[in-house]
């Protein structure tokens, strides 16, 4: 299909006619730029599939090395068969699978550009805020995995870039959620809280990046209800999974970034995991299916 007939293609004119309809006005906006990719199915156009070969991608260093023993039984088969992608345990597969995904993430932040571009050149950079996100990341071959699914950081540990109008660029390494993202913009935009979400505006931790804010945790979810169902607190250093009917996952981050040692079973850690257990059941108590 050629380049300019993939949606994020068509996302990306859009936009661009949106702003140019705006700059020609005074009032604000609120454009939301959904592009597809970098998500499945990996169908690159040419110009980014030409930029990456499959035999010069480097597979994870924990690719197919995962301490199997101490992961949950649902872990351990995705791990082992790839359900959805079996072709995906063959190295030169997932050397090529890789490639394209990296193709993917090249043509939608040529999409991008193309939007923050027009930014630019209407002036309305001076005054706008551009945030970027997503919604679940990619496994890409850590520990084995492909897709989304868990709650490593490949999965759930999704990009949050956000641009105030001359602010510098800073890194920021405080935890947040996705479900924070409504009073944050409110409150960058001097709006009133809007109510109806559990989050907390880090309007502070954007203006700022190196400010000092409690150590508030983040959850997630997956499967409510339902047999497999799991759900995660991060908290700090540490990230802990509870599943419904299996064990239980324990990582310090700082120390084991690739996740690659459960510390849920450790006599050591067994404080830290009955605090931010219970923590977790205090958000939200899992009923069994």
């Amino acid at each position: 299909m050629d380049e300019a007939d993939h949606f994020d293609s068509f996302v990306a004119r859009e936009s661009v006619r949106f702003l140019e309809d705006y700059a020609r006005t005074d009032e604000p906006f609120f454009l939301v730029t959904s592009f597809l990719k970098p998500h499945d199915p990996f169908m690159p156009a040419k110009r980014f599939a030409d930029m990456y070969r499959a035999e010069d991608m480097q597979l994870s260093p924990t690719w197919r090395s995962a301490d199997l023993a101490h992961l949950p039984a649902e872990v351990r088969h995705f791990i082992q068969t790839a359900p959805y992608t079996p072709e995906l345990i063959e190295a030169s597969h997932a050397r090529e699978r890789m490639a394209f995904y990296y193709a993917n993430l090249a043509q939608m932040d040529d999409c991008a550009g193309q939007v923050l571009s027009a930014l630019k050149r209407l002036g309305l950079d001076r005054n706008t805020i551009v945030l970027y996100t997503s919604d679940h990341g990619e496994m890409l071959g850590d520990l084995g995995l492909w897709n989304k699914f868990q709650f490593y950081e490949g999965s759930c540990g999704v990009p949050l870039l956000a641009r105030l109008p001359g602010a510098s660029p800073a890194l920021c390494e405080q935890p947040v959620s996705l479900i924070s993202l409504k009073q944050t913009l409110a409150e960058l935009c001097d709006l009133p809280d809007l109510g109806g979400s559990d989050g907390a505006s880090f309007a502070s931790l954007i203006r700022n990046p190196s400010s000092a804010r409690q150590d508030a945790p983040v959850f997630a979810e997956f499967n409510t209800g339902k047999p497999r169902a799991k759900y995660m607190i991060r908290r700090g250093d540490y990230k802990y999974t509870h599943w419904v009917r299996d064990i239980d996952e324990l990582y310090n981050l700082r120390e084991d970034p690739q996740e690659t040692r459960n510390l849920a079973s450790d006599p050591a850690h067994r404080a830290t995991v009955e605090r931010l257990r219970s923590d977790l059941l205090a958000w939200h108590r899992p009923t069994e299916a």
